[in-house]
């Protein structure tokens, strides 16, 4: 059975008639009907009365209409899927982001809109440190990594902003700065604060730009190592030091810490990374949609 017979048959059956079905198909009668016997010699049954004046369905024509109905609207629903999949309307985008900002409320949002724009795309989401997510970027086993540019950097990938957020401490609670107004405080007022910084491999050039600021100031900053964030975090929750990071930091809307932010610290300019190589094309149907999203909540960035 083909298509072309398949045609013939419902310009029949519509038109009830053989010569009105030639004219709707741009065909001539004779090669309507022999496309209808032949059907009909394929399928083994009749599947029209011919009269003088019209043509009708016999019951196996009605049945059989009925149900090619069913699979000619199931056939397009599967082309118009595999055209929407060709174009990225229909996928898969994978997201990897820092531990640190496993709860931030840039993300999140930015995904629920998504989704709620484009449910027939799934966004997964990750985490991992710089080191590791740098590698899943030149696999193409994530799309995007949701970070700092500046770690990522390279002819090879692109970017885009979504927002800047201040940068400051994490502090205990209890710290003796924890209240102070934050306008009234400079890096000076943590000069004799331990710093808990990660390794390059973990969130690289923090340490050593936070390092770099206080030998501007004309002082050697204590500094300890963690292995990882939790760690770091449970080191600031112990009293054995403080943390650089933005306000999107894991641990800043805990009642055990206090984020105080510093002008002196600048800014994080959050982005999305991708692999300019990487061809899913559902990164297209994201980007498109990303853009659109920065415009209208972040347009200074």
């Amino acid at each position: 059975m083909d298509l072309a017979k398949l045609t013939a048959f419902f310009a029949v059956a519509q038109t009830k008639s053989f010569s009105k079905a030639a004219d709707l198909l741009f065909k001539n009668q004779s090669a309507i009907s022999r496309q209808i016997l032949a059907l009909e010699k394929e399928l083994g049954v009749q599947l029209f009365i011919r009269g003088s004046r019209s043509v009708v369905l016999t019951k196996a024509g009605q049945v059989f209409k009925a149900g090619m109905e069913k699979v000619t609207d199931l056939y397009q629903a599967v082309l118009s899927n595999t055209h929407a999949a060709q174009s990225g309307y229909i996928g898969e985008v994978r997201i990897c982001t820092h531990p640190g900002t496993l709860y931030s409320n840039i993300l999140t949002p930015v995904v629920l809109a998504f989704e709620k724009q484009h449910p027939e795309i799934f966004v997964s989401l990750q985490t991992s440190y710089s080191g590791d997510a740098s590698r899943k970027l030149d696999e193409h086993s994530v799309d995007f990594v949701f970070w700092r540019w500046e770690e990522y950097a390279s002819t090879k990938r692109s970017f885009m902003n979504v927002t800047a957020r201040p940068n400051g401490f994490l502090l205990p609670a209890d710290h003796p700065k924890a209240s102070v107004p934050p306008e009234n405080l400079t890096l000076e007022d943590f000069k004799d604060d331990t710093f808990i910084l990660l390794s390059d491999y973990i969130a690289p050039k923090l340490a050593s730009r936070l390092i770099k600021k206080y030998a501007a100031l004309g002082y050697d900053p204590k500094v300890l190592y963690a292995p990882d964030l939790d760690t770091s975090l449970l080191w600031v929750s112990a009293r054995r030091g403080i943390i650089a990071a933005s306000d999107q930091c894991i641990a800043a809307g805990n009642p055990a810490f206090r984020f105080v932010p510093l002008q002196q610290l600048g800014r994080t300019i959050f982005s999305f990374i991708w692999d300019k190589q990487n061809d899913n094309p559902s990164m297209e149907v994201f980007l498109a949609f990303l853009s659109d999203y920065v415009a209208e909540h972040s347009p200074s960035v």
